[in-house]
């Protein structure tokens, strides 16, 4: 085997190999986060269809009226309108009588035992994959009592196969381009390194005194191109293994990261409740909510509610910078609520927030909302029937919903209130959300 094959099938096969090996890695974690994210889709999917059950009068209605199937609200058409493939049934729980099917599958609904024993005791969505691989989510529809009154099925086609594919496709480009470059680059560095060790032999033409100086001279300096090349293909090989060491320390920082959010999420639920001065707070978190911070606090014969998101990156670092700020709001307090405010946002800019004041006195109540660029302001105060509502929530249509159920539900109890409001944005939004009641 000449010395230009040596360089071909020493080096060559590098070019193959880890493009390959990359684009696996890729296709285990492509495949994994296209498989998550359809579950979490349908999954979702089925807790806007549950929750819309309950706060769209023409929907509800399909769940109260027996006999044969009916036509699905217009609601949920529109929401099935903006995901390709989703389907939707809804079931009554009187013999999983049919209320409404938006194109049904063909596939008969489980037994009413599996379902109570899966979704009825809880508010957790049932999530599988069916024969004809689509993915299948179902969710119970509640009253404002938290009884069953039915439960409703959303369906979404399986892409694994169209990611594997579009996935499989990259790879084989990547590892076909990649073992072109590298045959390409090998068929001229083996011809360099050949013609290049032909000069290091000495001719036979030359004299022989003069033919070792001239043959020294020759090789010394070959030989040292040769050793610098092989120097560069060791460099070439340290930073390679330094750009994989570095993304490796990349992933497993953010899913340490991660880690410690979801730990901080259960160490600290967010839910806190405060009683007197003639009124009844509950203040819940939405989802992980990193970066926002609550403030409840009792003086005398006035209460006072804030809540606020930090300017922060998001993750861990915002999640921080919002435990510090809500420390630092409740230790400027006692100077007033508006100079305390005033005094925070100025040293932890603030993205949005608001606060209220009630007196007890006549349900006397204040309210101030923060703006970037406006500072604190006052406005009305956020009532939605007996309650008042205050959040921290970023979508106007979080906010619509939010208002809506509540003045929907101006009976309920403040506590089954703030819970009725988490599980109606959980999984689609973050935030934070305090239920005021006066004269409790």
């Amino acid at each position: 085997m000449n010395v230009r094959w040596q360089v071909i099938w020493g080096i060559w096969p590098a070019f193959i190999l880890l493009p390959l090996v990359a684009g696996l890695f890729e296709y285990r974690i492509q495949i994994k986060e296209s498989r998550w994210g359809q579950q979490e889709q349908v999954a979702m999917l089925a807790r806007s269809l549950a929750e819309m059950a309950r706060t769209d009068p023409e929907t509800w209605s399909r769940f109260q009226s027996a006999g044969s199937p009916i036509s699905v609200p217009a609601r949920v058409q529109a929401a099935l309108s903006r995901l390709p493939g989703a389907r939707a049934s809804a079931w009554r729980p009187a013999g999983l009588e049919l209320a409404f099917s938006a194109a049904p599958t063909t596939e008969p609904p489980p037994s009413l035992g599996d379902l109570r024993r899966r979704v009825g005791d809880s508010d957790q969505v049932w999530v599988k994959q069916s024969a004809t691989h689509e993915w299948q989510a179902w969710a119970a529809v509640r009253d404002g009592q938290g009884s069953v009154v039915g439960y409703v099925l959303a369906e979404m086609p399986d892409v694994t196969h169209r990611v594997s594919l579009m996935v499989w496709r990259k790879v084989v480009w990547q590892t076909a381009g990649s073992g072109l470059a590298g045959l390409l680059m090998c068929l001229v560095l083996g011809t360099f390194v050949r013609r290049e060790l032909r000069r290091l032999q000495v001719p036979g033409e030359l004299d022989l005194e003069a033919a070792p100086a001239q043959a020294s001279g020759s090789s010394g300096s070959r030989i040292m191109e040769v050793g610098d090349l092989g120097n560069a293909f060791d460099t070439m090989h340290s930073l390679l293994r330094e750009a994989v060491d570095s993304a490796r320390r990349a992933q497993e920082t953010a899913s340490t990261e991660a880690s410690l959010m979801r730990a901080f999420a259960e160490e600290f639920p967010g839910a806190e409740n405060l009683a007197g001065s003639g009124c009844r707070v509950e203040a819940r978190r939405v989802g992980l909510a990193a970066g926002h911070f609550q403030c409840l606090d009792r003086d005398g014969g006035r209460c006072l509610v804030v809540l606020a998101e930090v300017e922060a990156t998001p993750g861990l670092s915002a999640q921080v910078a919002a435990d510090s700020a809500g420390h630092f709001l409740r230790s400027v307090l006692p100077r007033g609520l508006t100079q305390a405010l005033a005094e925070t946002a100025a040293l932890y800019p603030l993205r949005r927030g608001m606060a209220l004041e009630f007196t007890g006195a006549g349900d006397a109540a204040s309210c101030w909302r923060y703006q970037p660029g406006s500072g604190w302001t006052p406005q009305p105060a956020p009532y939605a029937g007996r309650h008042l509502i205050l959040h921290t929530l970023a979508e106007p249509e979080a906010v619509r919903d939010l208002l809506l159920y509540a003045r929907a539900f101006a009976a309920a109890e403040p506590t089954g209130l703030a819970a009725d409001l988490v599980r109606l944005l959980a999984g689609r939004h973050q935030g934070l959300v305090a239920v005021i009641t006066p004269g409790l």
